[in-house]
C-alpha cells in the first residue's frame, strides 16, 4: 500500500472519531468536544490535499486510492452535513436545500457507479475540477458552521456549494455513460452476440455491407508464428502460450462474457473439449473481462477451460481482433470473433476470422482431425 493510500484510511478512520465527538457535544455542551471534533475534521480535510499531492507528484496514483479517496471525501461529509442539520444541536443548522442537493447527488452518482461496476467489472473514477470546488465549498461549509461564524456569510458559501454541486452531476453522469457506452453489455444482445440479423441462409446486400464492416483487420496469416502472450485465468494463475510447447491450441476470442453468442460459442467448446483434447487440442477463451468475470462464467456454464482476462487489452491487439465495430450506424471498439488454431510448433495453422456460435466448436475439431 502507497504512503497516499495510508493517508486515506487514516481520513477514513477519523470520520468515526469526529461522529463521536459531535455526539458528546450535543448531549453535554463541552467546548472541548466541538474543539476536538474540529480538529479532527480539520486533519481529514487537509489531508484530503496532502495525499492527493503525493500521489500526483510521487507516482503513486492507484485504482485503490481512486477508490478510497472519494470514499473517504463523502463518509466525512455526509456524516457532518447530517450532523449539523440537526436542530437544536448548539450550531446554527446547515440549510436543508444544501444538504439535500449533496444527498441527492451523491445518491445518483453511487447508483451510477454501481451500475458502471456491475456492466463492465471495473469503475473508471476521474475527478473533475468542479467536483473538487463542490468538495472544497462543502468543507468550508461545515468548518464555519463547526467555529460558529458569521451566519450571513455561511448563506453564500452554501449557495456556492449547491451551484458547484449540481454543475458536476451532468460532467460525472456524461463520464458514466461515456464508460458505459464502450461496454458491449450496453448494446442490445443481438450486438453483443457478434451475430447480425442479416446472416441468414440468403443475406441481402445491406446484410453482406454490415458484415463487411464487422470483419476484424488481422495481420497474422497461416504459417506465422503465434504472438507470445500472459495473462491471469479464472481459478487463479497465471497462463502463457509458451506452458504449452509441443501442443495444439484452439485459442477463441469472444466479446463478452455470458452474453448470448458468446455462451453458445463456449458451450460449444465445453461439449467438444473431451474429443479435442484427445485429439490433442489445448482450448483457451479470451476476452477482455475480469478474472472475476470469468470465474462466474466458467462456473456458471462448468466450463474446463481457462479463460484468459486480457484486460489491458495486449493479447486482442497482438493478435488484430480488436478494433472498430459497426451495428446499425453505431460505431464501438471491441472484440471480434475469431479463433486460432495454433500448431504444436508455435505457428498458426488455421483462422476462422468469422464464427457461427453454434457449430463452431465442431469445425474446430473438424480441422485437427483432418490434419
Amino acid at each position: 500500500m502507497t504512503t497516499a493510500n495510508k493517508i486515506t484510511v487514516l481520513r477514513i478512520l477519523l470520520v468515526p472519531f469526529f461522529v463521536v465527538q459531535m455526539i458528546y457535544y450535543y448531549r453535554g455542551g463541552h467546548e472541548i468536544n466541538r474543539w476536538i471534533a474540529f480538529s479532527a475534521f480539520s486533519l481529514a480535510s487537509v489531508c484530503d490535499g496532502i495525499d492527493g499531492y503525493i500521489a500526483r507528484h510521487y507516482n503513486q496514483r492507484t485504482e485503490l486510492g481512486a477508490i478510497l479517496d472519494p470514499l473517504a471525501d463523502k463518509l466525512l461529509l455526509v456524516s457532518a452535513l447530517i450532523l449539523l442539520s440537526l436542530k437544536n444541536s448548539g450550531f446554527d443548522e446547515l440549510p436543508l436545500w444544501l444538504v439535500g442537493t449533496v444527498l441527492g447527488r451523491d445518491a445518483i452518482l453511487a447508483i451510477g457507479a454501481l451500475v458502471i461496476y456491475y456492466v463492465n467489472d471495473k469503475v473508471r473514477v476521474k475527478p473533475h475540477m468542479i467536483g473538487k470546488l463542490a468538495t472544497v465549498l462543502q468543507m468550508m461549509c461545515v468548518g464555519w458552521v463547526l467555529l460558529k461564524w458569521d451566519r450571513a456569510v455561511l448563506h453564500y458559501l452554501s449557495l456556492s456549494a449547491v451551484v458547484t454541486a449540481g454543475l458536476s452531476v451532468p460532467i460525472y453522469l456524461a463520464d458514466g455513460f461515456s464508460q458505459l457506452g464502450t461496454s458491449p453489455a450496453a448494446l442490445p444482445q443481438i450486438a453483443q452476440a457478434g451475430k447480425l440479423p442479416f446472416e441468414l441462409e440468403r443475406p441481402s446486400l445491406l446484410g453482406a455491407a454490415l458484415v463487411m464492416s464487422m470483419r476484424p483487420n488481422i495481420q497474422l496469416k497461416e504459417g506465422d508464428l503465434a504472438p507470445d502472450f500472459s495473462a491471469l485465468t479464472n481459478g487463479g494463475g497465471r497462463v502463457a502460450l509458451s506452458d504449452f510447447i509441443g501442443k495444439n491450441i484452439a485459442l477463441f476470442f469472444y466479446p463478452k462474457d455470458d452474453t448470448p453468442g458468446c455462451t453458445k460459442e463456449a458451450c460449444g467448446f465445453r461439449n467438444a473439449h473431451d474429443e479435442l483434447e484427445r485429439s490433442g487440442v489445448i482450448t483457451l477463451g479470451v476476452s477482455i473481462d475480469s478474472v472475476k468475470s470469468h470465474e462466474r462464467f466458467a462456473a456458471k456454464h462448468s466450463l474446463p477451460f481457462k479463460l484468459l482476462a486480457d484486460e489491458d487489452r495486449a493479447i486482442v491487439k497482438a493478435y488484430g481482433v480488436w478494433g472498430r465495430k459497426k451495428f446499425m450506424g453505431r460505431e464501438f471498439d471491441g472484440v471480434h470473433r475469431v479463433t486460432f488454431l495454433i500448431g504444436a510448433d508455435g505457428r498458426i495453422k488455421k483462422i476462422w476470422p468469422k464464427v457461427k456460435t453454434a457449430t463452431h466448436a465442431q469445425e474446430v475439431l473438424a480441422a485437427v482431425r483432418g490434419g
